[in-house]
């Protein structure tokens, strides 16, 4: 037995319409985990939701008060979270996300059982403003559930990320457009005796509004019954972040199955647009969680969300000044290696348009992108699909480049970063589905903690990674943060303090030209250089430990106060391999047994033992050549031939 952590997302079917001030319940759903047939600890649950401003007659802008979501576990007393500090609002339209960490609620009420009901009532007072009756609409909510479990038990549950296809410059009018076929997911997911839970597509993106008339956004998959929104406000015309989660297929609170019932033995055509063709580029991908056999010995998907972030600003004038941004990547699962979808999803600043916007991955062609947003309220994004990456086990480097024509005085794109969605399929490691790569979510900072501030700082906390060998291949930073009023966010900070408490080490830094109206803005980095990447790592400059408390703090210049919200995605695995010898002709004393990677020359662990006779380490990898040498005293010296661990 091996205590492992996961994480699984679980979404909520959209509420359409929600009242001013008036507590609204969203459809109550049945989560799964399976492994509470044997020991489960929940250490995150964090609930997610984003509302929008429903068409009224007189363009509002909005500001609220109390943002409450409100959250029953097995129906259980809800547990209330609610801010209710002011959230001015700059002038323009805008989408509004929130957050509470429900840790506590769900691990009070769910110690037993492998289902259990969860129930969202939301509540939004937005009558601080005069102009209109405040009113919402297309409520959107997520649950993600990190858990310890006992990975002998034969149902488990994981949650893959899907990319799909979404187009470079807007949406259609009408449904005429495939924008993607949706794999058959019977085959895409290769594990054994799938009972699937929660499918949704989430699709999310900046307006970019080229007209002001009131909008709603349609997704299908074939024929079968689309999601329509509400019509949404846009008599503004303003250009702002904007999220939808379509719960298409999932369990309702008697535990039936609910939903459009998509098949899951068939591909599938999938549909996007919007009434005024608004949405530049947007992004939209997957989430399928499914119950699986872990004692067959089925291959697996292994499905990853990456941070990484991109050097500000972005190229300029040509394809030969592009800005390039890469991530390394560490497969050990075994069997052969088989590339599936996988895409990078970018976010930017910026104060005007940028129509002339060239991306790519990998060694793709570069794509175009048409861009029409002005008046920033948030971030802008945008997606890059490519299938065609070639990997294989050991070391994978992952690149994406971006660049713009636009002439020099233009807007030069800031603060610019975002994540991949990375698939692949493998056999199943030997020590098990829950040994081989995954991506974990820990919150840090939800949003409702207080007022809208210039420095956040967060208390101390450390995440938990329960193995005792593991392998961090990626380690990043997801900051979502709400500007208040009219303040301009030019420069964006996340930190942590040192293992000694002396000083703020920098996560994520950067500066931003973006306008003064209020948005959710996102910013992601791949801190994994500053980390230790496994138990024993003695690289000096990783001299600090992931599961160790410390302090974080999120910090926006030009004194411009945020709601702010802070997760921590940490991808690894837990298969070993081991590498041994014998020592002989000691003098008895101390033997100092140092492991070395032979091509990087690079010192990684370290052991002792007195005397002759054998050795052994722990290792993480057996693609590259690693050797060990050994130290008793000036005259007792010795050194391995080079090979793989084994």
């Amino acid at each position: 037995m091996a205590t492992r952590l996961k994480t699984v997302d679980y979404a909520v079917p959209m509420l359409l319409t929600l009242a001013d001030n008036t507590l609204t319940a969203m459809t109550t759903i049945t989560a799964y985990i399976p492994e509470f047939s044997g020991t489960v600890t929940i250490r995150k649950a964090i609930v997610e939701v984003n509302f929008n401003q429903r068409s009224v007659a007189t363009t509002v802008t909005q500001n609220f008060t109390t943002r409450e979501v409100d959250v029953s576990v097995g129906g259980a007393t809800a547990t209330k979270y609610i801010n209710s500090n002011l959230y001015t609002g700059s002038g323009e339209t805008t989408s509004v996300f929130y957050a509470a960490d429900a840790t506590a609620h769900f691990s009070s009420n769910w110690t037993s059982g492998t289902n259990k009901t969860i129930a969202l009532s939301v509540l939004v007072d937005g009558s601080t403003d005069a102009t209109a009756a405040a009113t919402w609409c297309n409520v959107s909510a997520t649950i993600y559930i990190t858990y310890e479990y006992d990975d002998t038990q034969t149902t488990q549950i994981k949650t893959v990320y899907i990319p799909l296809n979404a187009p470079t410059t807007t949406l259609p009018i009408s449904k005429s457009t495939v924008h993607d076929t949706i794999p058959a997911l019977d085959t895409y997911c290769p594990e054994a005796s799938k009972t699937y839970r929660n499918i949704s597509v989430v699709f999310q993106g900046n307006v970019g509004v080229a007209t002001a008339t009131d909008a709603t956004m349609s997704m299908q998959i074939d024929t079968y019954t689309a999601l329509t929104t509400t019509s949404e406000e846009r008599g503004g015309a303003s250009n702002f972040w904007n999220r939808y989660v379509w719960a298409h297929q999932y369990y309702n609170a008697g535990g039936a199955s609910a939903g459009i019932g998509m098949t899951t033995n068939a591909t599938h055509s999938f549909y996007m647009w919007n009434s005024t063709a608004n949405y530049n580029h947007p992004q939209v991908f997957m989430m399928v969680t499914y119950e699986f056999d872990a004692s067959a010995s089925n291959n697996m998907i292994v499905s990853l969300v990456l941070p990484m972030e991109v050097d500000s600003p972005m190229g300029n004038n040509s394809s030969a000044n592009n800005q390039r941004a890469t991530r390394d990547l560490w497969i050990e699962e075994p069997a052969t290696i088989t590339m599936q979808r996988a895409a990078y999803y970018v976010y930017w600043d910026q104060i005007s348009n940028i129509s002339q916007l060239w991306m790519r991955t990998g060694a793709a062609s570069y794509v175009q992108y048409t861009d029409a947003a002005t008046t920033l309220g948030g971030s802008n994004g945008a997606m890059f699909r490519n299938d065609s990456f070639s990997l294989a086990r050991g070391r994978q480097t992952a690149n994406f480049d971006i660049y713009t024509t636009e002439a020099q005085t233009g807007d030069l794109g800031w603060n610019v970063s975002g994540f991949w969605i990375l698939n692949y399929t493998a056999g199943k490691p030997s020590q098990g589905y829950g040994a081989a790569n995954h991506t974990v979510k820990w919150n840090l900072n939800a949003t409702f903690d207080g007022a809208a501030n210039v420095i956040h700082d967060i208390a101390a906390t450390a995440p938990i990674i329960p193995e005792t060998n593991y392998f961090i291949t990626a380690l990043g930073t997801n900051y979502q943060y709400i500007s208040n009023t009219t303040g301009q966010p030019i420069g964006v900070a996340v930190m942590f303090r040192d293992d000694s408490d002396t000083q703020w080490v920098t996560a994520y830094r950067d500066i931003s030209h973006t306008d003064p109206e209020t948005g959710l803005r996102r910013c992601w980095s791949q801190i994994r250089s500053n980390f230790r990447r496994f138990p024993g790592d003695l690289d000096p400059n990783r001299g600090i430990d992931i599961t160790t408390a410390r302090k974080w703090r999120c910090v926006l210049g030009n004194a411009c106060n945020s709601f702010d919200y802070l997760d921590l995605y940490i991808s690894y695995h837990s298969i070993t391999f081991t590498v041994g010898g014998t020592i002989s002709g000691s003098a008895g004393g101390t033997v100092d047994i140092d492991l070395h990677r032979t091509v990087q020359k690079e010192e990684v662990l370290s052991t002792t033992r007195v005397g002759n006779g054998t050795y052994s380490f722990t290792w993480y990898d057996n693609t590259e050549n690693v050797y060990s040498d050994a130290r008793e005293d000036g005259t007792h010296l010795g050194r391995s031939d080079s090979g793989l661990a084994t």
